[in-house]
């Protein structure tokens, strides 16, 4: 997981790069803010921390449902096989007792 800042004020101004920069509520603290600068917006409850899935972490995420979406699938589908093959071989002996 990553942290990232959030605008949980209404608005907050930050310095970047020697400029003052407003952002407004909801919006993320880009890169290239002050760590004391940050600090200090947090406590003041301009800005709030969030936890964040990073790209990887999304992606392996992905995968595991893909996988586990697709070990569903074909226990489904081997379920289904064997259900008609026990209907099957049921109707073949029951059509070979009536003769």
């Amino acid at each position: 997981m990553a942290t990232i800042h959030k605008v949980k004020a209404a608005a907050a101004v930050v310095v970047i790069g020697g400029a003052d920069r407003y952002l407004y509520q909801g919006a993320v603290v880009p890169d290239g803010v002050d760590t004391k600068d940050l600090d200090r917006l947090v406590k003041a409850g301009l800005l709030e921390k969030v936890e964040v899935k990073t790209a990887a972490e999304a992606e392996a995420d992905a995968d595991a449902k893909a996988k586990q979406d697709a070990d569903a699938a074909a226990a489904a589908k081997a379920k289904a096989d064997a259900d008609a093959k026990a209907k099957a071989d049921a109707d073949a002996k029951a059509k070979a007792n009536t003769k």
